[in-house]
């Protein structure tokens, strides 16, 4: 006859109760951070927007001080806008909720899965559920907080007037830095941390499977 599941010991139950706690801890955390975060870029005077790419990018000075460097660019740089537009900041926010609902999320079901470990029945159908759902938050969050900081930062140059300020060449200069008017940097990381989470989701129901017939054998 089948035995049942040796359940935790004390030390495992403590362990993994600390990791929901932190778990937890750290969900709570981003999402305060999410709130201040939403607030100050709608609605202070200067907003900073990271990551600006630049084209046709000049050689900084300081590279040609070795010979070992044969090529230097800048690829983006650091700005701070004041007055900026609503449709900027609304992308910046998009973006930065994307960031922190990733966080939550993750948190959230890290929480839950090792709750379910410390009482000692992990392959109950909410965690499984649990799993299926953050596959689909990575992938869906960290795609659209990609998208997001293009289309923000596409926004914020069309503030600035992007016919002065984007890179481009004409007769006189067939090549001038500037800001690059649109430009998505796409990460396929979140496709594959989805596809992960969907194994592990496989897994915990094929676990689940396996306890309830146990269950009906004791």
């Amino acid at each position: 006859m089948p035995s049942s599941p040796t359940p935790p010991t004390r030390t495992e139950r403590v362990v993994l109760r600390i990791i929901a706690g932190g778990a937890l801890l750290v969900a709570a955390l981003a999402l305060v951070g999410a709130v201040f975060g939403t607030v100050s870029l709608a609605t202070d005077e200067r907003v900073a927007v990271p990551g600006m790419l630049i084209g046709n990018a000049e050689t900084p000075e300081f590279t040609e001080k070795s010979v070992a460097i044969v090529e230097a660019r800048y690829e983006s740089v650091g700005i701070e806008v004041t007055g900026l537009n609503g449709e900027a900041r609304a992308w910046l926010v998009t973006e930065h909720l994307s960031a922190a609902l990733l966080t939550v999320g993750l948190g959230l079901v890290v929480a839950w899965v090792a709750t379910r470990l410390a009482a000692g029945r992990p392959f109950a159908r909410s965690a499984t559920i649990a799993l299926g759902s953050s596959a689909i938050l990575v992938t869906a969050s960290g795609l659209l907080e990609q998208a997001a900081a293009a289309i923000a930062r596409a926004e914020v140059v069309d503030f600035l007037g992007s016919r002065d300020i984007t890179a481009g060449g004409n007769a006189d200069n067939p090549s001038y830095e500037g800001f690059v008017a649109f430009g998505l940097n796409l990460d396929l990381a979140p496709f594959a941390w989805g596809m992960a989470l969907i194994v592990v989701a496989g897994a915990f129901e094929l676990g689940q499977r396996l306890q309830r017939d146990t269950d009906g054998l004791v």
